[in-house]
């Protein structure tokens, strides 16, 4: 009813439906009509798929150390120091798991609060990694320096009453 009293005295050709002839579209008006409504769905598919290649791609290539190390130091070695002593053992290694190549990985596990005069803000972080590593047994060869070693394994030579130090 409101319908009707709003409309009265407008003609009757003005309220029909005008059909507006549409050409067939050009394959770049399809492409700006498809980019206009999914956009962020077809960017967000692009950064799956990135991801999701990186991913296979660190998968398909990553090489398993033949001989995983854990360097367990006060105060930590150089980069040099490290890429030193993965060479040398390399030299006297066998390929563990038959992919041709020896692979030697030494992990740096510093311990001191301080090294180098620099505040070590991994330092908790890599007493914690020491005890994971002696739990869980990832790490094949553990190499101490002596401090270290008394701080972490000599509460359990006392205690257990076996020398752990070879």
């Amino acid at each position: 009813m409101a319908r009707e009293m709003a409309l009265a005295g407008v003609p009757k050709e003005e309220l029909e439906r005008v059909e507006i002839p549409q050409e067939p579209q050009t394959p770049k008006s399809k492409w700006q009509n498809f980019w206009f409504y999914y956009k962020w769905w077809v960017v967000a598919a692009v950064c799956l798929l990135a991801i999701i290649g990186v991913g296979v791609w660190q998968a398909a290539t990553h090489v398993e150390p033949d001989y995983p190390i854990a360097l367990v130091t006060r105060d930590g070695v150089s980069e040099e120091g490290v890429a030193e002593l993965e060479a040398m053992l390399q030299t006297y290694g066998q390929d563990l798991n038959g992919d041709g190549k020896i692979v030697v990985e030494v992990e740096d596990l510093a311990l001191s609060q301080y090294v180098g005069g620099r505040k070590n803000p991994q330092a908790e972080m890599n007493s914690q990694k020491i005890m994971a590593y002696l739990v869980s047994a990832d790490v094949m060869f553990f190499i101490f320096d002596k401090p270290s070693y008394d701080n972490y394994l000599g509460d359990l030579k006392e205690n257990s009453g076996v020398d752990l130090f070879f």
